[in-house]
C-alpha cells in the first residue's frame, strides 16, 4: 500500500493535513482519504501495514480512529520540524522520552534503561533502539548542545547501550533498516567539515561510505533493502546570493555499496509555504517502496510511482 499526506496547513492553533491511501493497481479509483489534526511530514507504517504514524498521531486503518501522542498543545506546534515517536512493535509506540503507549495512545509504562537518553530511532522487526542524549557546553561564548548516539536492545533495556557518535553538534539521524544501518551527520562546533556517516546495526561499527556521498543527506530509507533517498542540498552557481540552500539533487542510492540506480530533479512545488520553517516541504517529496523497486514522488496535488532500474 502507498500513503501520502496532503496540504500541511496550519489553522486554529493547529496543523492539519490530508492523508490518502490509493489503490495501486487501479489509481483512478476513489481512495481512502483521513482528515486529520497534525502535521504532514514523518509518515511511518507499521511493520504489519494495519497503522501509521503521521507526524505524532496514530491513525489505525481497520477502524479509522485516530490518537494524538503529542503531550501539549506547544508539542503540537512544534510537529512541522520535530519527530518524537516511533514504532517499537506492531502494537506499541514509543515516545522520544521512552514512553510506550498502545495504538490508543493509553500510556503502559516506560522503557527504561541505564543513563539519560532518547529514542531518535527503532527498527522494531529487528528490536534495535536508536538513542541520544545531550548535553549542554558554553564555547566563546556560545552555549551548544553536544549530542552522543548509542545502540541498544528493545528486549535488553537493563544493558549498558553501546555508543557509536559522541560530541556530534546537530542531529541528522535515520535509520536504515534494509541496509542493517544507522546514518547521521558528523559535525562538530567550530569545524567546517560535515558528512554523513552510517555505522552497522547492531555492532555499531563504522560503515564505508562512498567519497561522492558524504555531500549527501538521507531523506527516507528501504524497510527491506539497502536502498535509500539520499539529498543533495546547496546552492547554484547563479544563484549564490540565496541565503536558505537549495535541493540540487534527489537519488536513489544502495547505501551498502554506494551505486546510485535512479536519480530526479528537484522540483518545487507551488503551494504557499511562507509560513513553513523546514524548507524541505518546498519542494516535492519522495518514498522508497519496502524492497526498493519502487520511488514515489508527491506535490501539487499529484503523485507519480517509479520503477528503480
Amino acid at each position: 500500500m502507498l500513503a501520502a499526506t496532503i496540504d500541511d496547513h496550519y489553522e486554529a492553533g493547529v496543523f492539519k493535513t490530508h492523508l490518502l491511501i490509493p489503490d495501486l493497481k487501479s489509481p483512478l479509483r476513489v481512495f481512502r482519504q483521513f482528515d486529520l489534526e497534525t502535521c504532514g511530514n514523518f509518515l511511518s507504517w507499521a511493520s504489519d501495514s494495519n497503522a501509521l504514524l503521521v507526524c505524532g498521531v496514530i491513525l489505525r486503518l481497520d477502524s479509522g480512529g485516530s490518537c494524538d501522542l503529542n503531550l501539549s498543545k506547544v508539542t503540537g506546534i512544534l510537529r512541522g520540524g520535530f519527530q518524537g515517536s516511533y514504532w517499537l512493535s506492531n502494537d506499541r509506540v514509543i515516545r522520544r522520552d521512552r514512553t510506550i503507549t498502545d495504538l490508543s495512545c493509553r500510556e503502559l509504562g516506560t522503557w527504561a534503561t541505564r543513563g539519560r537518553w532518547g529514542v531518535v530511532g527503532t527498527v522494531p522487526t529487528k528490536g534495535w533502539m536508536i538513542l541520544m542524549t545531550s548535553e549542554q557546553r558554553t564555547i566563546d561564548g556560545k552555549t551548544l548542545p553536544f549530542n552522543k548516539y548509542a545502540i541498544a536492545d528493545r528486549d535488553s533495556p537493563a544493558r549498558i547501550p553501546r555508543v557509536f557518535l559522541d560530541d556530534n553538534y546537530g542531529d541528522s539521524t535515520i535509520t536504515a533498516p534494509g541496509a542493517n544501518a544507522v546514518c547521521n551527520i558528523v559535525a562538530h562546533a567550530g569545524q567546517a567539515v560535515r558528512a554523513l556517516a552510517c555505522w552497522n546495526l547492531p555492532s555499531g561499527s563504522a560503515m564505508p561510505i562512498r567519497a561522492d556521498l558524504t555531500r549527501y543527506t538521507l531523506a527516507q530509507a528501504s524497510a527491506n533493502s539497502p536502498f535509500v533517498i539520499a539529498e543533495l542540498w546547496g546552492f547554484h552557481f547563479w544563484n549564490l546570493l540565496r541565503i536558505t540552500p537549495d535541493k540540487l539533487d534527489a537519488a536513489v542510492v544502495d547505501i551498502r555499496s554506494g551505486r546510485k540506480t535512479g536519480s530526479l530533479s528537484p522540483r518545487t512545488q507551488h503551494g504557499n509555504y511562507a509560513s513553513q520553517t523546514n524548507i524541505r516541504n518546498w519542494f516535492f517529496q519522495y518514498g522508497v517502496s519496502p524492497n526498493g523497486d519502487f520511488l514515489a514522488e508527491g506535490g501539487d496535488g499529484e503523485i507519480r510511482l517509479y520503477r528503480v532500474p
